[in-house]
C-alpha cells in the first residue's frame, strides 16, 4: 500500500510537473509573440519619426526658399522704386527741356527779318 501512494504521489509530482512546464512553454511562446509585436510597434515608430524628420527638413528648406523670395521680392521692389523715381526726374527734365527749346524758339524769331 505504501509503494502504491508513493507511486501515486510521484505520478501527481510529474503530471504537476507537466502542468508547470506546459505553462511555461505557453508563456515563453507568449513572451516571445509580445517581443515579436513589441519590435514591430519600435520599428513602425522609427519609421514615422523618420518620416517627421524628413518633414521638417522639407518644411526648413521651404522656409529658407521663402526667406530667399522675399529678399528678391524686396529687391524688385526697391528697384521699381527707383525706376519711378528715375522716370519722374526723366518727365521732369523732359518737361524743362521743352520749356527752354520754347525760349529759345521765342528768342530766335526775334532775330528774323
Amino acid at each position: 500500500m505504501f509503494r502504491k501512494r508513493l507511486k501515486l504521489k510521484l505520478v501527481a509530482g510529474a503530471l504537476g510537473l507537466i502542468v508547470i512546464v506546459s505553462m511555461a512553454i505557453t508563456i515563453t511562446a507568449a513572451v516571445e509573440e509580445q517581443s515579436v509585436t513589441t519590435g514591430n510597434i519600435a520599428e513602425k515608430v522609427q519609421q514615422v519619426a523618420d518620416g517627421i524628420g524628413t518633414a521638417n527638413q522639407n518644411v526648413s528648406t521651404n522656409a529658407d526658399l521663402v526667406s530667399e523670395m522675399s529678399s528678391e521680392i524686396q529687391t524688385v521692389t526697391g528697384a521699381s522704386a527707383e525706376m519711378t523715381r528715375n522716370s519722374s526726374q526723366v518727365k521732369h527734365n523732359a518737361e524743362n527741356l521743352s520749356d527752354l527749346a520754347g525760349n529759345l524758339t521765342r528768342v530766335v524769331d526775334q532775330f528774323k527779318v
